[in-house]
């Protein structure tokens, strides 16, 4: 017997809203799944800040690109290679010296994703002679690195990464789990509060453990920063259909997608402009410090990089006066970041935290986010958007280039609040900024991230289109 889906026209003529992958030629499909999806799963494999500038260092390097200082030839930097010498290589600058009088073209990605960051005194022992009984080894306790849900994170498999500093610096890379309770003893009343989430390391003699992170003694780990991040059993990342899976897609999607516009634009040298793209630490706990926020890395960056285009006239320059005024000319600067897309699970929260008409949707494409002007959200220029919606709408060379994007408000229902310090909103304080990204079911799981490829190429597209645009 036939099922109702098989005699229903409504059912036997569906096909899956994915606008973002209709009408696209074999040529583009090919290179999304033979080139852009293994590259892209290829780059999240990094598990820290320091692993992706490692990575982009690779991938840059190998496309001839000089590292290390800023010139007159492209050149990638890292936030230590221009004196930040508080950090760790966490941040970077791919750019482009342009030409004399033409506009600058800035992306702001993030380099870091949501993790758990060991505390400086974390060793925990259980003095209770009883409850020690549930500790056969010790534990690390941790503290939310940017938004988590603990129950994500209960009965994980992590990696305790990251630095010891000292005499010389000595990596880390130290299995632990987060144990979850048992099915039959649980109550279901009590939800674990973030500093709850104790590394298990397994090591039982506390001379073991500090040996294992080359410790003297519970001091020593403060001069650490070691970060718990999901343990990959293989590769991290699965295609499932057209999207992907994975830890650490927030922002290493548009952050890839960015760096690989940048590349494509700097070896086809297709325009004058001054391309600048930025993969920046510390936006999962509010974009501060020297390598996150305005002052500091990126300031330092765009000066150099005046410097060489303009010589003795960049000291003349008032920054950031002079990006508002006429250094962007009329164009803002991308904060390339992901939202939260609607998936089946988000769908049963739409009125209560969601707001169904305004959020990011999988398999649109790369959405461009009008905010405000409700209390306490940026009003983005409406010129902005349209000068951003007519640019992609004009450079897709697609049949109906308006199903490859699309535009989104604030995700959340009206009256909900929810905490956030993306690169917009402090950036926003200087220049204008406006946030073209990828939708994410599970933003911030994780285990499961979810983007579509399509979604991934567009935004690849549109950011390389936003580069060239003079």
């Amino acid at each position: 017997m036939a099922s109702f889906q098989d005699k229903s026209d409504n059912y036997k003529d569906f096909v899956g809203f994915q606008p973002a992958a209709d009408n696209v030629c074999k040529k583009t499909i090919k290179n999304i799944f033979e080139n852009e999806v293994p590259a892209f799963v290829d780059y999240i494999q990094s598990r820290t800040a320091n692993d992706v500038v490692n990575r982009s260092r690779d991938l840059v390097s190998e496309a001839g690109i000089s590292c290390g200082a800023p010139g007159k030839k492209p050149y990638f930097v890292t936030d230590r290679e221009m004196g930040f010498n508080s950090t760790d290589n966490n941040s970077y600058a791919l750019v482009r010296p342009g030409k004399k009088g033409a506009p600058l073209r800035i992306i702001l990605a993030h380099s870091d994703s949501p993790c758990l960051r060991i505390t400086p005194q974390p060793v925990y022992m259980q003095s209770d002679v009883d409850n020690s009984l549930a500790y056969s080894s010790f534990s690390l306790i941790t503290r939310p690195y940017g938004g988590i849900r603990v129950e994500d994170w209960q009965g994980m498999d992590v990696d305790i990464v990251g630095k010891m500093y000292g005499v010389k610096v000595r990596d880390i890379d130290v299995p632990g789990r987060i144990k979850q309770m048992s099915l039959h003893v649980d109550a279901g009343e009590d939800v674990r509060r973030p500093n709850q989430l104790k590394v298990d390391t397994g090591v039982r003699k506390m001379k073991d453990l500090y040996k294992l992170f080359g410790a003297n003694d519970g001091m020593d780990f403060a001069k650490a920063k070691l970060y718990a991040v999901p343990h990959f059993a293989g590769t991290n990342g699965r295609l499932v259909g057209n999207e992907l899976g994975a830890y650490g897609i927030d922002d290493r999607g548009s952050l890839w997608a960015a760096t690989n516009a940048g590349l494509e634009a700097i070896l086809d040298e297709t325009s004058d402009n001054t391309l600048m793209i930025f993969g920046l630490d510390k936006e999962e706990i509010g974009s501060t410090g020297g390598n996150g926020g305005y002052r500091g890395f990126f300031e330092s960056v765009v000066k150099e990089t005046l410097k060489i285009v303009y010589g003795d006239e960049a000291k003349e320059f008032d920054l950031p006066l002079d990006l508002r005024r006429s250094l962007l000319g009329g164009m803002p600067v991308i904060s390339a970041d992901c939202d939260v897309a609607l998936g089946d699970l988000e769908i049963g929260q739409v009125g209560e935290t969601i707001d169904f008409h305004n959020s990011a949707r999988t398999g649109w494409g790369p959405y461009i986010a009008s905010d405000g002007p409700e209390w306490g959200q940026r009003d983005v220029s409406p010129e902005h958007v349209a000068k951003l919606m007519k640019l992609f709408e004009e450079g897709f060379k697609v049949k109906n280039p308006r199903d490859k994007f699309h535009m989104i408000g604030k995700c959340m229902a009206y009256d909900s609040e929810f905490s956030s310090g993306t690169m917009a909103e402090v950036f926003d304080e200087y220049f204008p900024c406006v946030d073209i990204g990828l939708p994410v079911i599970g933003l911030h799981n994780p285990r499961a991230e979810t983007v579509n490829v399509f979604d991934l190429h567009w935004a690849k597209e549109g950011f390389r289109l936003y580069l060239d645009f003079a």
